[in-house]
């Protein structure tokens, strides 16, 4: 179980652990009201059996009333886990209260479907308070700016500037049709939203690209788009 609870950790850490680039990271102006994404965007949260202690996050965000989005290997690990009993079957955001001066926890969240190829999880909490944000119906083209909004090494609602490195890219079986985006990320940023200078969802934060500084992975956006078609079939 141990081991077990050591890979947990490392996923997030490995999946977008990144060396970071200081002059990008001091960049966070946005064309957009970024405090209406800091509104759309949660910290996903599993507990430990034993001692209720957090142990795996991920950034995730809303795009309806009751549906909320977040990584594919972040709900991989979550049934992975449950099934060898190191944690509870209850997953807890964290978000932004109305205010926007304090965060809050909800539970009662459950997981709707799992896309492995395209790495999305859809999750379900009714009445979940958080603003949903539009998705983008066209894939970003290289140079265009973005934006990686989520909960790096759990500290909440960042976003850190980027531009599309590529489009449509094949890098090998399991990362095909993805996008390659410039912006900084860490621990805790799968499952972030990628977005546009219009605040429009782009793609889904997926991974990091290790050695090359700030260079992450992103799902594009449409393959969101078809897989919540699918799962209301």
């Amino acid at each position: 179980m141990l081991k077990k609870l050591l890979a947990f950790v490392a996923l997030f850490l490995f999946s977008c652990t990144l060396v970071v680039n200081t002059d990008q990271t001091k960049e966070k102006v946005q064309a957009f009201d970024s405090s209406i994404i800091y509104k759309s965007i949660f910290l996903m949260k599993v507990q430990k059996k034993t001692d209720d202690k957090v142990i795996g996050i991920c950034s995730g965000f809303a795009v309806s009333e009751d549906l909320l989005i977040t990584a594919g290997h972040c709900g991989i690990a979550y049934y992975e886990l449950l099934g060898e009993g190191i944690i509870t079957d209850k997953i807890f955001i964290e978000y932004y209260a109305p205010d926007g001066e304090k965060t809050v926890t909800l539970g009662g969240v459950s997981l709707k479907a799992i896309d492995s190829f395209n790495d999305i999880t859809i999750l379900r909490k009714k009445g979940h308070g958080l603003v949903p944000l539009k998705i983008a119906t066209d894939t970003p083209k290289p140079h265009d700016k973005v934006w990686v909004v989520g909960s790096p090494l759990t500290f909440f609602a960042t976003s850190y500037a980027g531009e599309v490195i590529k489009s449509h890219y094949d890098m090998n079986a399991l990362y095909k049709d993805k996008i390659i985006v410039s912006a900084f990320a860490a621990g805790g940023n799968s499952g972030s939203c990628v977005v546009n200078d219009k605040g429009e969802v782009v793609g889904i934060l997926i991974a990091g690209w290790l050695g090359i500084g700030d260079v992450n992975i992103v799902t594009d956006a449409k393959y969101l788009s078809r897989f919540l078609i699918m799962s209301k079939k």
